[in-house]
């Protein structure tokens, strides 16, 4: 299983935890499932993180994204023909 993690200097900002989810968000959606370790010296740092976790990935990933699914696949079958056309 992967793990992720996130290390909570005390010096940032909440908005630097929610850029790093963001970053990750479409790696999030590839794996079937993972771990994800937040790390911070003090304790009141780890509700606000849980709520901004569930908002920005837990709540997103358990929504149904079929219809995003095949919008990739089509996206990349017509990027990968393309291709081939562009080499021929």
């Amino acid at each position: 299983m992967v793990t992720l993690s996130y290390v909570d200097s005390g010096f940032e900002t909440s908005s630097h935890f929610v850029s790093h989810l963001g970053a990750y968000q479409g790696l999030f959606r590839q794996l079937k499932s993972f771990r994800f370790l937040y790390i911070a010296a003090k304790d009141a740092y780890f509700q606000k993180a849980e709520e901004r976790f569930r908002s920005l990935v837990k709540r997103p990933l358990e929504s149904d994204v079929s219809g995003e699914l095949l919008r990739y696949f089509r996206v990349s079958r017509d990027i990968f023909v393309t291709a081939v056309k562009a080499r021929n």
